[in-house]
């Protein structure tokens, strides 16, 4: 959480995304971050990642 701090002060736009998962399965994510009052390119960047990865049908790695 330590990482994200300085953007969430900042007043930048910010959203995280989904970007895989470790080797336990865990879920890892990335942040998106825009300059401040660039809340639809935000949005957009979020999109147009959400549409080239189709995260939605991703699942964990199986774990033995």
């Amino acid at each position: 959480m330590k990482v994200v701090l300085p953007v969430t002060m900042s007043g930048c736009p910010a959203l995280a995304a989904p970007a895989g998962f470790s080797d336990s399965g865990l879920p890892i994510g990335s942040q998106i971050v825009a300059p401040n009052h660039a809340e639809l390119g935000c949005l957009k960047l979020a999109h147009a990642y959400d549409q080239a990865s189709n995260w939605v049908t991703k699942r964990p790695p199986k774990t033995a």
